[in-house]
């Protein structure tokens, strides 16, 4: 009879389920750092560039051209964050790939489930989770930046003005 893994050892199924689980509350928790970064420094852009919308919305720019230049601002910043983010990610997950993560002085042997892990860790390419984690935190970044821009979008050119 031929049975799947999971059936043969469901403690080792139980743990793959929960390092899934701690995966997901992981990337949530830094989804809405991102958003709250995100929005903090557009919101403090748009505070500090009263005056300038002002002037702008005085010389005939539309609320809604006022939007966008935030959102492109936001995917700008989003843009060079990512740039950076590779920059420093892909040679140290190289160095992972080719030498591993030593982890015998800390751990030494370990068994999980009945199945002994290895105490070198090697980093591994996903390409498709590089992709989703992008596109993810790029709609972060816009989604984040249209709070600030629908504010500015709102000031009078006049008030905005005064605004120091």
């Amino acid at each position: 009879r031929i049975r799947a893994w999971p059936e043969l050892s469901p403690a080792l199924a139980d743990y793959v389920q929960l390092s899934r689980s701690t995966n997901a509350i992981l990337f949530s928790i830094v989804f809405l750092v991102a958003i709250i970064g995100v929005m903090n420094t557009m919101l403090m852009a748009v505070f500090e560039r009263t005056r300038e919308f002002g002037v702008v919305m005085a010389l005939g720019l539309r609320p809604v051209y006022l939007v966008g230049l935030i959102v492109i601002e936001a995917l700008l910043l989003a843009g060079v964050s990512l740039a950076l983010g590779g920059a420093v990610g892909i040679p140290l997950l190289w160095y992972l790939q080719t030498y591993g993560l030593d982890l015998r002085s800390v751990m030494g042997e370990l068994s999980m489930a009945g199945v002994v892990v290895d105490p070198i860790w090697y980093g591994q390419h996903d390409f498709p989770s590089y992709i989703q984690a992008a596109l993810g935190l790029t709609g972060v970044a816009v989604v984040s930046a249209l709070y600030p821009a629908l504010r500015a979008a709102r000031f009078r050119p006049v008030e905005a003005m005064r605004r120091v």
